[in-house]
């Protein structure tokens, strides 16, 4: 297995326990987004840790 030159895609395995019917909620998703299971994981992982939009911040 070759190293990625970018550090931020090195992956690792991880075993998920899910409740079935989460599995199946998201395996249903990723099939209308045209995604693997992981990669709909992943995307939605990743869209929960971005930052709070400047957007959704209260202006005085």
């Amino acid at each position: 297995m070759s190293t990625p030159k970018n550090p931020q895609q090195a992956t690792t395995a991880y075993p998920l326990r899910i409740p079935t019917i989460i599995r199946s909620r998201l395996s249903a998703e990723a099939l209308k987004n045209r995604r693997s299971l992981n990669n709909e994981i992943v995307v939605r992982l990743e869209a929960s840790l971005k930052p709070a939009s400047s957007a959704t911040k209260q202006t005085p």
